[in-house]
């Protein structure tokens, strides 16, 4: 078997690229994003996994993620592969270092204030480790929903440029402005991660390292819940193997683990395309941000071009 790993925006043209080309290569599996499913069912990309084997249950797939699996009633076409519900981590012995207690980060602004003065116990060290490469919206998920915000309604409606997901979104870049939330250092490799003694904060899985006994975990402030991010495994329409394919699938997908409370974006039929508009927005952000040129209104305006963009593809699908 042949795996290619792909970025996801290269991912996301070349799945459109098999609709254009039908000389373009057939992959016989692909790892999509759950929340890619019914948009790419929808265009008759994906095969009906629950045809290949008729004794199938598609309620098999976690209640958080069904939705995204299962479009259509008792139809599925995609499986889970690869869940992750990042928590947020802290060096312990830092943040008592700086005279703080966690208790005392529990909403957005204390959060904001501690990143501020914990930059003078660092030690030189990143205060909050971002992601490596493009800043995708499940990196914004945690601040939005800190403050009350959300990205799309269930029927495909913008929620980002309303007053709680800006203020989210200011909490974000900001702490990029001010370097408090470092995206790669100067080399242009990735932060190192908490427990190897990289950074303050993460928000990521359980982290593994020298300095992983001096974590702690924090809840996020504001209370938000969790994000829960998947990948899915799917087979292509015109796969050639099917029955193969469908096998490796079901070999690779795990039963999955107890989900605590978590969020994901709604099932959305146009979840792939109104999530790389929002992201495009995020990407020049980001750019401003570690450039010196951000602004509150130079936010509001992107954003609000990006949703009144998201709004006129959702109109034209209602």
């Amino acid at each position: 078997m042949e795996i290619t790993a792909k970025p996801l925006a290269e991912l996301w043209a070349g799945l459109f690229q098999m609709l254009r080309d039908p000389d373009a290569p057939r992959p016989d599996i692909v790892a999509v994003p759950s929340h890619w499913t019914p948009q790419l069912a929808r265009l008759g990309l994906l095969m009906e996994l629950s045809a290949l084997e008729p004794a199938f249950d598609p309620a098999a797939c976690p209640a958080p993620l069904r939705p995204h699996a299962c479009p259509e009633e008792g139809k599925a076409f995609s499986l889970p592969w690869r869940l992750e519900a990042p928590a947020l981590f802290c060096r312990g012995d830092i943040l008592e270092r700086g005279g703080l207690r966690p208790e005392e980060l529990a909403s957005p602004d204390a959060f904001r204030r501690a990143c501020r003065s914990l930059g003078k116990v660092a030690g030189g060290r990143a205060l909050l480790k971002g992601p490596s490469g493009s800043l995708r919206w499940r990196d914004a998920a945690p601040f939005v929903w800190a403050r009350g915000g959300d990205f799309f309604s269930t029927e495909g409606r913008a929620l980002f440029a309303r007053e709680e997901a800006l203020r989210g979104f200011e909490d974000l870049f900001e702490l990029i402005a001010e370097g408090a939330l470092v995206l790669s250092e100067d080399s242009g490799l990735p932060v190192p991660g908490i427990g190897e003694g990289g950074c303050v904060f993460e928000l990521g899985p359980a982290p593994e390292g020298p300095y992983a006994d001096r974590v702690v975990a924090l809840p996020f402030p504001g209370g938000a819940a969790p994000l829960l991010w998947a990948l899915h495994l799917a087979v292509p329409s015109d796969c050639a193997f099917p029955a193969e394919a469908w096998k490796r699938v079901r070999s690779l997908s795990p039963a999955p683990p107890p989900l605590p409370d978590v969020r994901t974006l709604p099932a959305l039929l146009l979840a792939g395309t109104l999530e790389r508009i929002l992201e495009r927005a995020l990407e020049r952000l980001a750019v401003l941000a570690l450039g010196g040129a951000y602004s509150k209104q130079g936010l509001q305006d992107e954003v609000a071009h990006a949703a009144a963009e998201a709004d006129a593809v959702s109109g034209q699908y209602a």
